[in-house]
């Protein structure tokens, strides 16, 4: 009995020895940085940096230029998706236009033959191009959650190809659906564009910001244009004029489209009216004077005045 107690004492003992060592703190130390490497390693294997998105993204990103009936040049942006030839962009771009090209990063320029479907409410459009090789850019399975990290790419202020990074803010119910809200500061010529996450997907299409505010933003998720049949024969620009009826008008005020095409005269115009704009609640003189005639006004300018 003696001799049993002694050879489990001394298998106790050899296994305390090698117990005593090792670190006490290196397996809670090993089990936290596993545990952490795990939980967190499809955040990491999926997130990209933005030069990453930019360069994956950027051959299928495209400017859309559009020419309206009152021979008006507008531009925004758009991206090709769902099908070979079939580029998304905003309605609100094409609602009067009669003629639409796309020009890629690589400076080919393609005709746009038509548009294919269409969501008002909603601001998205399915167009077709006459010919293209460039990639698709993929959608995103499921929606952001909010906070997550967002970019923007169009042409804000006619600067093509930019990029601009944010939040995705909140989504909010508006017009009758849900919108992402976000944060990437966007100009006119952005409408159309992808709004993209960490892994380069397109999350939303950026249709419209909020005046007067900093950085209140919106875009019609991705998942609406799974909506549209992106099948459909596309409708000529001539014969897009039967439609223009359907376009509803927002109650809130839609993000503008840069104009490409001032004159002088009409510069100078955007200029008093941004003049005016600053200068609310500011006493002012203006003279107006046509022909001989001059006369001189003197007033204090209102609040949302030249809205």
């Amino acid at each position: 009995m003696r001799s049993m107690l002694a050879t489990f004492d001394s298998i106790k003992s050899g296994r305390a020895a090698r117990h005593s060592n090792l670190d006490p703190w290196r397996w809670l130390r090993t089990g936290c940085l596993a545990g952490f490497l795990i939980s967190n390693f499809p955040l990491m294997a999926g997130a990209l940096e933005p030069e990453t998105i930019y360069r994956q993204t950027l051959p299928s990103l495209a400017t859309i230029e559009v020419k309206t009936r009152d021979d008006e040049k507008l531009i925004g942006a758009g991206f090709l998706a769902m099908h070979d030839g079939v580029a998304v962009t905003a309605w609100h771009l094409l609602s009067d236009a009669r003629h639409v090209s796309a020009r890629f990063a690589d400076g080919s320029l393609v005709e746009v033959s038509g548009v294919i479907d269409f969501d008002e409410t909603r601001d998205v459009a399915l167009v077709r191009l006459t010919a293209t090789n460039h990639p698709l850019a993929a959608l995103a399975a499921t929606n952001p959650p909010i906070g997550a990290r967002a970019y923007a790419v169009g042409a804000p202020k006619g600067y093509e190809f930019s990029i601009s990074e944010g939040l995705i803010s909140q989504n909010q119910y508006i017009d009758g659906f849900t919108q992402d809200q976000f944060s990437c500061p966007i100009s006119p010529g952005n409408s159309g564009g992808p709004l993209l996450n960490s892994a380069g997907e397109v999350v939303g299409v950026v249709t419209w910001s909020q005046k007067d505010a900093q950085n209140l933003n919106f875009a019609t998720p991705a998942s609406c244009l799974l909506k549209l049949n992106s099948h459909a024969d596309p409708i000529p620009w001539s014969q897009l004029k039967h439609h223009k009826s359907m376009r509803g008008q927002s109650q809130l005020a839609r993000f503008e489209v840069e104009s490409t095409s001032r004159t002088p005269d009409e510069c100078e115009l955007a200029e008093l009216r941004q003049l005016l704009r600053n200068s609310a609640g500011h006493k002012v003189e203006i003279t107006v004077q046509r022909g001989a005639n001059k006369q001189t006004f003197k007033f204090t300018v209102p609040e949302n005045f030249m809205k």
